[in-house]
C-alpha cells in the first residue's frame, strides 16, 4: 500500500488508517480601522501560523497498529520533523503540538478495537544544520530498520 504521508520517521501507508482527513490552515492577521463616515481600512499585520490536522480511525489489529502510531506521535511532541506528502512534495518542517487518541470498544488486554486518533502539526523555522542532518539520519535508519 502507498504511503500517504511522512511525518519524521513515521510513514503513514494508506491501509493503515481508516477515513484518513489531512487538513491544511493559514491565515494572515489584519487590524481594521473604522474611519468615521468611511469604508472599513485593513491593513494587513502579520501571519498566522500554519498549521497541519490529521484525523483517522486506526484498527490496532492492522500491520501497523494504533498503539505504534500513538507513541510515535507522542515521541515527537515538541520537536521539530520533516513533513512530506506520499507523493515526496516536502511541505517544511512542523512541530507536533497535540495529539489524541480515543479507544472504543475496550477488549480484553484494554485496547480499543477502533483508535481514533488526531494530531496538530504547526509549521516551524528550519532547524540547525546539524539537528536537521540527526533528524534525518534517525529517520532514515528507521525506514531502513537499523
Amino acid at each position: 500500500m502507498p504511503v500517504v504521508l511522512v511525518i519524521g520517521g513515521l510513514r503513514i501507508k494508506g491501509s493503515s488508517i481508516s477515513g484518513l482527513t489531512y487538513s491544511e490552515a493559514a491565515g494572515a492577521r489584519l487590524a481594521r480601522h473604522n474611519i468615521l463616515r468611511g469604508p472599513v481600512k485593513v491593513e494587513v499585520t502579520g501571519a498566522e501560523e500554519d498549521t497541519i490536522m490529521l484525523d483517522g480511525m486506526v484498527a490496532p489489529y492492522e500491520a501497523f497498529s494504533s498503539l505504534e502510531l500513538a507513541t510515535a506521535l507522542k515521541e515527537m511532541l515538541g520537536t521539530k520533523q520533516l513533513v512530506m506528502r506520499g507523493d515526496m512534495t516536502v511541505k517544511g518542517w512542523y512541530m507536533v503540538e497535540r495529539m489524541e487518541a480515543e479507544h472504543e470498544y475496550i477488549g480484553a488486554a484494554g485496547v480499543g478495537r477502533a483508535v481514533y486518533v488526531s494530531a496538530e502539526l504547526v509549521k516551524t523555522d528550519k532547524p540547525p544544520v546539524s539537528e536537521a542532518n540527526g533528524s534525518l539520519m534517525t529517520n532514515v535508519r528507521k525506514w531502513l530498520g537499523f
